[in-house]
């Protein structure tokens, strides 16, 4: 096996190459359960904080929600939205999650694990709270969207993403 040591690494303009690194991480977790028979887009108790040491730095969000979506004799979806200080962050809602179609029979009802990651750029060094939001699709025949059902947990996780810095 070959061993390559050096003392520097330089581009070709003789700059070196950034080193990025992690700042801080926080985790927020609930098993409390959450059912939503509305359409509007109520909190499912996923929520996490993190102070930025920098307005350059980024946040890694992770997000593992438990949910299940059932209707009785339709088909029946969920929907999901990640939101930043109060309000939704533009392109993270998800409108058709847990998707279930009931073919004209009995009740329908479909769950699991969701999960995405987004890396967030707040600009700020304040306070920053993340938190899921989440309803029911289509309403009406008892139509519920569960968020951890049978107190199974969810998770979110931030992880800050510090400014690239120079060797």
């Amino acid at each position: 096996m070959s061993t390559l040591k050096v003392t520097n690494l330089q581009k070709l303009d003789g700059t070196t190459f950034p080193v990025g690194k992690f700042g801080q991480v926080v985790q927020g977790s609930t098993s409390t359960i959450v059912n939503v028979t509305s359409s509007s887009f109520t909190d499912t108790g996923l929520t996490a904080t993190i102070t930025p040491t920098a307005t350059t730095s980024k946040v890694m969000i992770h997000v593992t929600q438990m949910l299940s979506s059932d209707r009785d004799n339709e088909d029946c979806w969920s929907r999901l939205r990640l939101v930043r200080d109060g309000s939704g962050l533009s392109g993270l809602e998800w409108s058709k999650l847990e998707w279930d179609e009931a073919g004209g029979v009995g009740a329908v009802k479909a769950g699991g694990l969701t999960t995405f990651c987004y890396l967030d750029s707040p600009a700020t060094t304040s306070a920053v709270v993340y938190k899921l939001q989440g309803s029911i699709g289509a309403s009406g025949n008892n139509a519920t969207a569960r968020f951890q059902m049978g107190s199974e947990s969810s998770f979110i996780q931030l992880i800050e993403v510090l400014a690239w810095v120079q060797n």
